[in-house]
This record gives C-alpha cells, sequence and structure tokens, in this order.
C-alpha cells in the first residue's frame, strides 16, 4: 500500500475481525440505549410542562458527543479496529491508532457532563441533606479539575504529536509516559468513586423511608446499574496503560487495547441511562386504571355501534327538539318528560305562566341517560 510494507511483513489472516464485531455489538446496543432514555427524558419534561434546566441540556450534549465517539470507532471499525496486529497494513494501525488517541479527550468529556447532569438532579432531589449537596459540589469540581488536566496533557507529552499514534516517527520531545499516565489513574479513580457514591447515598436516604417492596426493587436495580458502571471505570483504568503504551511497537498491542473501547463506552452510556432514570418515574407510574377504563370505553363503543348498525337506528340526535320531549306511550298518545331542550318550553308545558317563571333559579339533574329501543326505535329519557 505504500513505502511502509516493503519494511514490515504482510498482513496474515486479514480475513479474522477478532473483536471487532463483539465492540461494535455491544458499543451500539448502549448507545441505543442512551439515546433512547435521554429522549423519553426530554419528552417527559415537555409533555409535563417542565422547561429544560441545565441537567438536561449536560445530557443532551453528552449523549451527542457520544454519538459521534461512537461513529468514530465505527469509522475506525472498517480500517480493521479490533484485528490483531498482524492482520493489519501498517496505514491501517497507524489510523486506528490516532483514532483512540483522538477520542481521548471528547471521551473524558461526556463523563464530566453526564456526572455534572446527576449530580445537579441529586442536589435538588435530596436538598434538605446540606451534606450531600456540598459533597456533590467539592467532588464534581474535583472531577473537573482533573479532567481539564488530562486533556491537554494527552498532547503535549510527545513532540510531534503525530508520533503518539505514528510508530514511524521519531520523537523529538517524550515526557515520562507516567505522567498522563498517573493523572489518567487519578480521574479515571475519581469517575469511578463518583459512580459509586451519586448512587450509594441516594439509596440510602431513600432506603429509610417506609417504602412498599416494588419501590425497593427499583432502588436496588439502580444501584445493580451503579456498580456496572464502576466495574466498567475499573476496568477503563486498567486498560489505560496499554493504551499510553500503543505506539511502542510491541505484539499485539492495538488488540489488546481494543477491550478499552467496550469498558470506556459501555461506562459513559451507564452513566446517561442511569442519570435519565429518576427523570422518568411519570412514566413508570403509568396509571393502568385508566387505560383499562379505555379499553372497556372503547368495547362499549364498539357494541353501541354495531347495535345501530343491524337495527338502522334513529340518527340525527337533536337535544333541543320535542322528540324527546315528548315520548308516546304504548297506546299511542304522547306524554311529556323532564329532559332536555329549552327549559322555559318545559316550564310552560307543564302549565305555567310567563308571570310565573323562575327569575335567578338554577335547574338541577343529578343524573340523566338517555336509552333507546331497538324494536320501537323509540328514545326514551330517565331523570
Amino acid at each position: 500500500m505504500s513505502s511502509l510494507d516493503g519494511a514490515l511483513p504482510p498482513p496474515v489472516d486479514q480475513d479474522d475481525l477478532g473483536r471487532g464485531p463483539m465492540i461494535m455489538a455491544i458499543t451500539w446496543i448502549f448507545q441505543i440505549l442512551a439515546l433512547g432514555f435521554v429522549t423519553a427524558r426530554l419528552i417527559v419534561r415537555k409533555h409535563k410542562q417542565v422547561s429544560w434546566g441545565w441537567s438536561d441540556y449536560l445530557m443532551l450534549a453528552a449523549v451527542i458527543i457520544q454519538l459521534a465517539l461512537q461513529s468514530l470507532a465505527t469509522s475506525s471499525y472498517t480500517h480493521g479496529m479490533g484485528k490483531h496486529d498482524r492482520s493489519l497494513y501498517p496505514e491501517e494501525m497507524i489510523t486506528i491508532l490516532k483514532d483512540n488517541w483522538v477520542s481521548v479527550p471528547p471521551g473524558i468529556l461526556v463523563g464530566l457532563l453526564s456526572r455534572t447532569s446527576v449530580a445537579i438532579l441529586l442536589s435538588r432531589l435530596f436538598s434538605p441533606h446540606r451534606w450531600f449537596t456540598y459533597y456533590l459540589i467539592s467532588f464534581t469540581a474535583l472531577m473537573w479539575v482533573a479532567g481539564i488536566v488530562q486533556m491537554p496533557l494527552t498532547y503535549l507529552q510527545v513532540r510531534p504529536v503525530e508520533a503518539l499514534w505514528n510508530f514511524t516517527l521519531t520523537p523529538e520531545r517524550r515526557w515520562d509516559t507516567r505522567i498522563w499516565l498517573y493523572t489518567a489513574y487519578f480521574n479515571q479513580s475519581c469517575c469511578t468513586f463518583s459512580d459509586l457514591t451519586y448512587a450509594l447515598f441516594p439509596v440510602i436516604f431513600v432506603w429509610k423511608l417506609h417504602m412498599p417492596l416494588r419501590e425497593r426493587i427499583s432502588l436496588i436495580f439502580v444501584l445493580c446499574g451503579s456498580f456496572l458502571s464502576m466495574a466498567m471505570s475499573i476496568l477503563k483504568t486498567i486498560s489505560l496503560g496499554q493504551v499510553a503504551n500503543a505506539a511502542v511497537g510491541t505484539p499485539d498491542v492495538q488488540y489488546s487495547s481494543s477491550t478499552q473501547l467496550i469498558y470506556g463506552y459501555t461506562e459513559q452510556s451507564v452513566v446517561i441511562i442511569m442519570g435519565c432514570i429518576p427523570t422518568l418515574r411519570a412514566v413508570m407510574k403509568l396509571n393502568f386504571s385508566k387505560l383499562s377504563n379505555l379499553r372497556k370505553y372503547y368495547m362499549y363503543m364498539r357494541k353501541s355501534s354495531a347495535s345501530d348498525d343491524a337495527s338502522n337506528g334513529y340518527s340525527d340526535l337533536d337535544t333541543d327538539s320535542n322528540k324527546l320531549n315528548h315520548i308516546p306511550n304504548a297506546k299511542g298518545t304522547s306524554k311529556t318528560s323532564v329532559g332536555v331542550g329549552d327549559p322555559l318550553n318545559r316550564f310552560r308545558q307543564h302549565g305555567g305562566s310567563n308571570d310565573q317563571i323562575p327569575v335567578q333559579q338554577i335547574t338541577r339533574t343529578d343524573g340523566y341517560t338517555v336509552t333507546y329501543d331497538t324494536r320501537e326505535r323509540i328514545p326514551r329519557e330517565t331523570v
């Protein structure tokens, strides 16, 4: 493919995709779930006529950046990401390593935005616990400081910066790798600790309340989700060393470090999902009794429609007509009933005069039904 091909052995087993399909499947599943939860969160806000807050905008920004990173990982997959190093051309290896390093700062930003959104939401939900609010503010600020320090160090540690991923270049200057690596360890450890405490403390607060078993199980589910995010964060921390040494040229470095995409992207998606769950309680608490009543009403309307069609029944029912005020009896004569229509006409029909018309009085009807006899085609009314 280029002059590099003559200096390195040709690739073998190019049809072996390695871990690539597994990485794409897992990361895209969690990405779609994160998008769905954020979309549901914003829809619920709009349905409840609640304006979007800072936590909503931060979470939306986090999922958008995460989607861009997922697209970059998909592009890297088309170049052979996940394959064994021996199955790649040198240019493919350089492209994959470049995508890995380019995605580091945006990945840090996604974690900061999503966790800040969670902290804002928790500070509002548990505002009576002042110490917890102060803890959220201070620890979130610490994470931002660590993340802001790590992002520029990613590209300042080597000159020229292309030497991070292009192993054919000889760096003019390279810092001790441990400077960036220990900074990354500290930042990721803060994220891991936040995943634990941001879920554990709220669960402790709410668990002390008298709650039904169903809500306690929901809290356990939230805590388990946080444990999953924490586990992915720990695994990502372990794999950071492999990412830092990806350009050294040791065998299968790219293949071994490709699993950090699973850990990192899954962690970020899970944080987004768990941060949206508290805002979706209105959806989880659906009033199924209303759905049942709606179904009964639908069945009733179907039966009524079928009955009317079969009997070619009475149509154009006028509530102000005398058809409802005068109903023939079995002998064919007419009788006046208390029904709808003009109340003054009904008053005169009962023998009242204009001088006797009540003034400023309210006629109250507590119950009113209209029935229809399909055999006689006679509307009947009852008060």
